[in-house]
C-alpha cells in the first residue's frame, strides 16, 4: 500500500491561507524554511484527528506522494488514526485501504488546520504552556482510562 507518484494530500482555500500565517508568524517553528510541509500535514492531522471535516472550500496539492514516498512512516501514522477509531461493526478492508486512509488524513488535517488558527491568534509567550498543559490533561485522560 505504498503512495504511488500520482497520489497527493490536499487541502482547502482556508488552511492555504493558515499555512501562509504559520508562514508569516513562524508559530510553533513550523514555517516552510524551518519544516517539511508534510510535517506540517501530519502534525494538523494528529490535532484534528478527534473531528475530521470534510473540505467545503475546494481543494489544491499539498503534497505530492513522491515527497511522501520519503518519509515510509507517515502513511503509517496515517493509518493509525483510522484504526483508532473502527468499530466492531466496520469493514477493516474498505477503511484501510490507501484512498479511503488518505482522504480521512486530509479531513483530520484540515480540521487541525483550524485548530492551528485558532492557536494563531494566542498570546506566543503563552502557547508554549498552554500546549504543555493540554498535554497534561490529556495524559490524565488516558491514565483514568487505564483504570
Amino acid at each position: 500500500m505504498p503512495f504511488s507518484s500520482t497520489d497527493m494530500l490536499r487541502y482547502g482555500a482556508k488552511s492555504k491561507e493558515i499555512i501562509s500565517k504559520i508562514d508569516k508568524e513562524n508559530l510553533l517553528n513550523l514555517k516552510v524554511q524551518n519544516t517539511d510541509r508534510l510535517d506540517l500535514f501530519i502534525f494538523a492531522m494528529a490535532l484534528g484527528h478527534n473531528a475530521p471535516t470534510e473540505f467545503s472550500d475546494g481543494k489544491e496539492a499539498l503534497i505530492r506522494g513522491e515527497s511522501v514516498r520519503k518519509y515510509p512512516d507517515s502513511l503509517s501514522l496515517m493509518s493509525s488514526i483510522i484504526i483508532g477509531e473502527l468499530n466492531d461493526s466496520d469493514n477493516v478492508d474498505e477503511k484501510l485501504n490507501r484512498d479511503y486512509i488518505l482522504r480521512y488524513a486530509e479531513n483530520c488535517a484540515n480540521t487541525g488546520f483550524l485548530i492551528l488558527a485558532d492557536l494563531l491568534n494566542k498570546d506566543p509567550d503563552m502557547l508554549d504552556l498552554q500546549m504543555l498543559s493540554d498535554l497534561d490533561d490529556l495524559y490524565e485522560k488516558y491514565i483514568k482510562s487505564l483504570d
